[in-house]
């Protein structure tokens, strides 16, 4: 099996165990960075929100018992990873138990509780690591080696806004499931002040993606999902659609998620197939009028078909959802257009459809 990397934290309240807990890691693993990690007060719960992915407003209950001052973060690489159930915080889970066993025993030397963090496996590094050193597991590695990274840490990625829209991707990148729906090359010239527009992306986990971006909601009501995220100095608006919101049906949703590939310019997209009908999907439905920019696109995908009549995209669109198992949602989202035009017509070619295939069933019978 190959090496992987791993991490320990010992938050404040631990640090009468430091000599001991760093004196047993090295017993059993490769230590390639430790750094002292020193948040602003002020915003540490703030980070530490962040960091978990769950809502830990100031003083509350984890930051108390793990306290709020400078605390240890401890690089490992694990020569011989080995993965069994352990039950964890969150259920009966598959993890490294080299790291999960030394984590529970410094846990017990410290007093109980969860005053020591260490990651269960590799996503878990992956995504704890970009978010307390603004480096990918690869990328730390190689600075590592080059002793090209600082003792010191004192910011979280993006907690004073975002230097680029570059820099959120490869932090996305690490850390969440996600994919970029659409306008990617005006999403890639959001860097330039003097481009506006939003990004639209969907992910499985609405709350984790939010908070990594450190994002605030535009509107008080909790079914609109445009945000407002700081880069280079100006506000830039992401609308984060999620599993189960029905801006897609949720077959779809999952679909786009687990099939998504990785665009050479830094970013995940769904795949081509699933690209261009989520795109007629959006200008058929959540759109009243078809933008030129979306009909150049389908005009190069679906040939020559005559486009300009809008029955033929109806009949593509309904085609692929058939084949699919997908059908048309009505978002939570109230400010996203909803086309009752297809929708009725949806379904009476659905049963069409459905007629035909039994036909032909029967028939091969």
């Amino acid at each position: 099996m190959n090496k992987e990397i791993h991490l320990f934290i010992i938050w404040s309240k631990a640090k009468n165990k430091y000599e001991e807990i760093i004196k047993d890691i090295k017993t059993k693993f490769d230590i390639i960075g430790i750094h002292d990690v020193i948040w602003n007060k002020d915003i540490f719960s703030k980070n530490l929100t962040r960091f978990y992915g769950e809502n830990l407003p100031a003083n509350s209950n984890k930051e108390k018992h793990c306290g709020s001052g400078p605390f240890t973060l401890i690089v490992v690489c694990d020569d011989n990873p080995i993965y069994k159930f352990r039950k964890t915080s969150k259920g009966l889970k598959l993890v490294n138990v080299n790291v999960f066993d030394s984590k529970e025993m410094y846990r017990n030397w410290t007093g109980g509780g969860h005053k020591i963090h260490a990651t269960n496996d590799c996503n878990e590094s992956s995504h704890d690591l970009i978010m307390l050193t603004g480096y990918s597991i690869d990328d730390y590695v190689k600075k590592a080696k080059s002793h090209d990274i600082q003792k010191n840490i004192t910011q979280m990625p993006g907690e004073n806004g975002w230097e680029s829209i570059n820099k959120i991707l490869y932090i996305l990148n690490s850390t969440v499931n996600y994919i970029v729906l659409r306008n990617f090359e005006e999403m890639i010239y959001l860097n330039d002040k003097n481009i506006h527009g939003d990004i639209d992306l969907l992910t499985d986990d609405y709350r984790q993606l939010r908070f990594i971006l450190n994002a605030t909601p535009v509107y008080k009501s909790k079914s609109r999902v445009r945000h407002m995220v700081t880069v280079n100095g100006r506000e830039v608006y992401f609308d984060l659609r999620f599993v189960g919101d029905n801006y897609y049906c949720e077959k779809w949703e999952v679909d786009l998620l687990e099939n998504r590939v990785f665009d050479e310019r830094g970013f995940f997209k769904a795949s081509d197939e699933n690209y261009i009908y989520s795109l007629l999907y959006h200008a058929l439905i959540h759109k009243k009028e078809i933008s030129p920019d979306y009909m150049v696109i389908f005009n190069t995908y679906f040939g020559d078909i005559d486009l300009k009549n809008k029955q033929v995209l109806d009949n593509i669109l309904l085609s692929y959802l058939v084949k699919n198992k997908y059908h048309m949602t009505e978002p939570d989202d109230f400010s996203v257009y909803f086309n009752k035009r297809i929708t009725k017509k949806n379904m009476s070619f659905c049963k069409f459809i459905r007629k035909v295939l039994f036909k032909i069933y029967t028939y091969c019978l």
